[in-house]
């Protein structure tokens, strides 16, 4: 995301004050404000996951570094590894999309070939939307329906002391990709990284995986950054978690590829954010089973799953080095600010 600066409140803050008072508790209601997703009673043990998430011009993309059919794929996908975040199967979007004058038509078109393509991935259908104009460049907002059983959706609050943390794929590489696109920097050897940024994959079928494994005791999608996220499982959780830094895994080449742009690759990993992978606790007392079944079903996935940490008393999320040394965290990871 494009940085910003001079700010009253951040996005986390917003949203306490906006929600103060909204109903935790109604009938058909499951899960409310808090999560990756809203969740309300379907029928035949099944609940609908439902999360809305935008993009607007000169905060999460310029048009000059992102193709409109490669910004209407991200636009989508990144609605989806919330629903991803819950275990669940995604179903339908609207879309909501305001266009600057003398947009080209060609481009709307493109942009909705680009949704499209990432929805025929998934099996999902446009069901609705609107249609605006802007008069500050261009708004995508889309909101995603999906699906759960009741019995195992998957929450940010669930993690015990004891617990492990888990990681899908690799991190840092979208928070790169974006320093690359910054800095112009556009050689072959940074193509992968800014792939990462503009083309976002949900884990679909990892959650869905996870969720059945009944070993998964929380889960959340990494977008705001691995520690950042990390630390809302702790605070829903009431629970510390502790990283192990060295742990963590990272793209292939990426160490050299961010000294060459002068970014540490460790604070890329832990707070670059944009990374859309799933972060995970395994129960304590399931750890050896996960394992095990992670051993059968791994080599069907085409990213690691890592085991990075640890679930403890406390509060927050804490960093340590291979010598067991605290090490400091200077953002958690990126937040929008007003």
């Amino acid at each position: 995301m494009l940085r910003m600066t001079q700010y009253r409140m951040n996005e986390f803050e917003l949203i306490k004050m906006v929600t103060h008072g909204a109903p935790v508790s109604l009938d058909g209601l499951v899960c409310g404000v808090g999560d990756d997703c809203s969740v309300v009673t379907g029928h035949g043990g099944r609940d609908y996951l439902i999360t809305t998430d935008a993009l607007f011009e000169g905060v999460h993309f310029r048009p000059d570094w992102i193709s409109p059919k490669t910004l209407g794929r991200k636009a989508l996908a990144v609605n989806i590894s919330d629903i991803a975040a819950m275990g669940g199967r995604p179903l339908y979007y609207l879309v909501t999309i305001g266009v600057p004058d003398k947009f080209p038509v060609k481009d709307i078109e493109a942009l909705f070939d680009g949704m499209k393509a990432t929805a025929s991935a998934h099996r999902m259908h446009i069901i609705g939307g609107d249609t605006c104009g802007s008069k500050k460049g261009l708004l995508i907002s889309i909101t995603a329906i999906g699906e759960v059983e009741h019995a195992k959706c998957l929450y940010r609050k669930g993690a015990t002391p004891g617990d492990v943390v888990y990681v899908t794929g690799t991190f840092g590489g979208s928070a790169l990709g974006l320093s690359c696109l910054e800095k112009g920097l556009r050689g072959i050897e940074m193509r992968e990284y800014i792939r990462r940024h503009d083309e976002p994959t949900p884990r679909v079928s990892t959650g869905l995986w996870l969720a059945s494994s009944s070993c998964v005791s929380s889960m959340i999608d990494v977008s705001d950054g691995l520690a950042g996220d990390l630390g809302h499982i702790a605070e829903m959780s009431g629970v510390g978690i502790k990283v192990h830094a060295d742990a963590i895994p990272l793209p292939e080449g990426f160490i050299r590829a961010a000294a060459s742009c002068q970014k540490d690759p460790r604070a890329l990993a832990l707070t670059g954010g944009e990374d859309y992978e799933l972060a995970f606790t395994v129960s304590k007392n399931k750890e050896a089973l996960f394992e095990k079944m992670l051993k059968v079903v791994l080599p069907t996935f085409n990213h690691k799953i890592a085991k990075i940490g640890d679930v403890i008393e406390g509060k927050g999320v804490g960093v340590i080095d291979m010598h067991g040394a605290h090490l400091p965290l200077v953002s958690k990871g990126f937040e929008h600010r007003f």
